[in-house]
C-alpha cells in the first residue's frame, strides 16, 4: 500500500481508533464491498471499476490488511430513475463500506440524500457540478475539481497569457458554463485583471460574427469561452476573421466533437482544461506502469481518481472499523489524503480545496497536454 492520510490527520484519529480495537478484532477477516455505481453504457464506469479493482487488489494482497474486500457494481442505467433504484439496492447490501459514483449529476442527486442519511461514504470521481457540494450531504467527497474550479484555472491562465491585460468572458447560457465563468471572473478579480466583457451569448443561432465585430473597441488580450465544442470553434473562427490576435481559452467542452471542424485553422493554439488527471502526467508515470501491468492497457481518465477514492475507504477501515458510519466519522477528522495524482484537502462539505486542473493546447490536429494549472502563487510571466 502507498501513502495515504497525512500524518497530521492520523495523529487525531489513531487515539480514537485505539478505543475501537477490540471491536475491530472480533470482526475477523470479512468479505466487504466497495461499490461502484454507474451505467453500464457510461464509458467512465469501466475506468472507475478498474481503478477500484487496483486498489482492492493491492489492499487484499497486503499482509497487514485486516479484511478481505471485493468490488460490486450497481447499474444505474445512466438515468436518475435507474440511480434511485440502484440506491435502494445499495442500502440493502450487507457489509457495504462505501461507493464510488455515480457518474452523472442527476444520478448523484437521485441517491445522494439517501447515502448521506445512512452515512454511506459516497465518493464522486467524475462529476464537477457545483450543486453536489451544496446539498449538505455528510458522507459526500468529491475527487475532482468543480466547474467553478476549472474556471478559476482558466482565469489564472488568462491572466498570465495576457500579461494581466483585459480579458473578455462569454458563455452559452447553461448553468454549468455560467458557474465556470464565475470561477474565471473570481480568479481575474483576485489577480486585478480588468474584465472587458462578461456576457451570456447563447440562443438557437448566435451571431458570432457580429459579436466579434463588436469587440474591436474592447481589444481584449484574452478571450475565454465556455460552451459546446462546435460553438467554441465557430466563435473562435469569427474572432480571428475579425482581427483578434490574442489567446483563446475554452472550457473542457471544446475537446468534444466539432471544435476542429468549426474553427478550421484558427483552432491552433487554443487552450482548454480537464478536471480529471491527465494519464500522461509525469507524476503518474509509476502508477500508469502498474496499471498497464495489471490490465495490459494504457491508463484511462478517471481511473486514478477512482483508485484514490477507493483507498480512502480502505485505509479508513484500517484506522477505525469496517462500518459506513465509522468511515464517515473518520472522514470528518482525516481531511487530508496523499494520492497518486494530488494531495486531497477537504472542506466540511466534501469539496476539494484548491485541486489542480490539467491544461491542453491544440496543435496540428490534436489536443496535447501542457501541464497542470497555475496557482495564485505562480509568476504570471511563465507562459507554457
Amino acid at each position: 500500500m502507498r501513502a495515504g492520510f497525512t500524518a497530521a490527520a492520523l495523529v487525531l484519529v489513531l487515539a480514537a481508533a485505539a478505543c475501537d480495537e477490540p471491536a475491530r478484532q472480533t470482526g475477523g477477516r470479512e468479505i466487504l464491498i466497495v461499490g461502484v455505481a454507474g451505467g453500464a453504457e457510461q464509458g467512465v464506469t469501466k475506468s472507475v471499476e478498474t481503478g477500484v479493482d487496483m486498489a482492492v487488489g493491492e489492499y487484499n494482497s497486503h499482509p497487514d490488511s485486516t479484511y478481505q474486500v471485493r468490488r460490486q457494481t450497481f447499474d444505474t442505467g445512466g438515468t436518475a430513475e435507474g440511480s434511485a433504484a440502484a440506491g435502494q439496492a445499495i442500502l440493502s447490501t450487507e457489509r457495504l463500506i462505501g461507493i464510488l459514483g455515480p457518474h452523472g449529476v442527476e444520478e448523484v442527486m437521485a441517491i445522494g440524500g439517501g447515502m448521506s442519511d445512512n452515512s454511506i461514504p459516497m465518493l464522486i470521481p467524475a462529476v464537477s457540478d457545483v450543486r453536489l457540494g451544496q446539498q449538505g450531504w455528510r458522507s459526500f467527497r468529491r475527487l475532482v475539481a468543480t466547474d467553478f474550479g476549472e474556471g478559476e484555472a482558466l482565469g489564472l491562465e488568462a491572466a498570465a497569457r495576457g500579461d494581466r491585460a483585459k480579458v473578455a468572458l462569454f458563455h452559452d447560457g447553461s448553468p454549468a458554463t455560467a458557474v465556470l465563468l464565475e470561477g474565471a471572473k473570481s480568479a481575474l478579480d483576485t489577480q486585478q485583471v480588468p474584465i472587458a466583457r462578461f456576457e451570456e451569448f447563447g440562443g438557437a443561432n448566435p451571431d458570432f460574427a457580429a459579436l466579434a465585430g463588436s469587440m474591436a473597441a474592447d481589444q481584449p488580450a484574452v478571450v475565454i469561452y465556455a460552451g459546446p465544442a462546435a460553438r467554441a470553434g465557430t466563435f473562435l473562427a469569427a474572432l480571428r476573421a475579425g482581427g483578434f490576435q490574442g489567446s483563446f481559452l475554452a472550457s473542457h467542452d471544446a475537446r468534444g466533437e466539432g471544435f476542429r471542424e468549426a474553427a478550421g485553422e484558427a483552432a491552433e493554439g487554443t487552450i482548454t482544461a480537464c478536471v480529471c488527471a491527465d494519464p500522461g502526467d509525469r507524476q503518474l508515470q509509476a502508477f500508469a506502469e502498474r496499471y498497464r501491468g495489471r490490465f495490459d492497457t494504457s491508463l484511462p481518465v478517471f481511473a486514478v481518481e477512482a483508485y484514490e477514492g477507493a483507498f480512502m475507504v480502505l485505509e479508513a477501515i484500517q484506522e477505525v472499523e469496517a462500518r459506513p458510519r465509522a468511515i464517515t466519522d473518520f472522514f470528518g477528522v482525516a481531511t487530508e489524503f496523499l494520492g497518486e495524482s494530488k494531495v486531497y484537502r477537504y472542506a466540511e462539505n466534501g469539496e476539494l480545496q484548491t485541486p489542480p486542473i490539467w491544461l491542453y493546447r491544440f496543435r496540428g490536429e490534436n489536443w496535447q497536454a501542457i501541464g497542470r494549472s497555475r496557482t495564485p502563487e505562480d509568476e504570471g510571466g511563465s507562459v507554457r
